[in-house]
């Protein structure tokens, strides 16, 4: 999924980092152990706790996905 998200980003020139496209990868999988793993990695790689990382990966799904800040 996210190589589809990186080609097609850079096809149309879209503007999304990779960042973004690869939290938006994750889309629907919330419920998965692989998740969990993952939230797991980026809180400890940014200095977050578990849940302030989930919460900014789910906030970024949304703003993604609805064209939102989620600063609004």
């Amino acid at each position: 999924m996210l190589a589809g998200l990186l080609e097609y980003n850079s096809a149309y020139n879209l503007g999304y980092s990779n960042e973004d496209l690869e939290i938006l990868s994750w889309s629907g999988l919330q419920d998965s152990a692989e998740y969990t793993d993952f939230i797991k990695h980026r809180a400890e790689t940014n200095n977050r706790s578990y849940e302030e990382e989930d919460s900014y990966v789910k906030s970024r799904i949304t703003s993604i996905t609805f064209g939102i800040d989620s600063d609004e």
